[in-house]
């Protein structure tokens, strides 16, 4: 088992300790699950069944929820915000057969609910 060093446990062996919550999965909800817990005193352990972590992002689109959440933990929102993309390189999703074919039609995230650029973040998933 791969230790995180997010809980103060010194001993995960299921021997020692009695954890109360156990995370599967350190993605972003189980990592900042674990964080949260932390900071309010709960021990917990985070199982991750990948030795290491992807390369790139795997969230695409952060929503409101989720950044509600993220305002809980110092200086993650505006790193997030400062991560992204300009709002006119990923406001549409354009829908096609191919990168070469013809364009079958595409939606424009901040038009259908008058959304603004504020409500919804974008997290590239290219390192350029």
């Amino acid at each position: 088992m791969q230790g995180r060093g997010l809980s103060d446990l010194k001993n995960i062996n299921g021997q020692d300790e009695i954890l109360p919550v156990l995370i599967v999965g350190a993605g972003p909800v189980g990592l900042v699950l674990s964080i949260l817990l932390t900071k309010l005193g709960v021990k917990c352990a985070v199982l991750e069944r990948s030795r290491t972590f992807p390369r790139h992002p795997q969230a695409h689109f952060i929503n409101n929820r989720s950044m509600e959440i993220f305002r809980k933990l110092d200086g993650l929102t505006k790193e997030i915000q400062r991560s992204q993309p300009p709002v006119d390189f990923w406001r549409k999703f354009v829908y096609c057969i191919s990168l070469t074919g013809p364009l079958l039609g595409s939606v424009d995230h901040m038009q259908p609910q008058g959304l603004s650029a504020q409500s919804l973040l974008h997290t590239s998933h290219s390192t350029n």
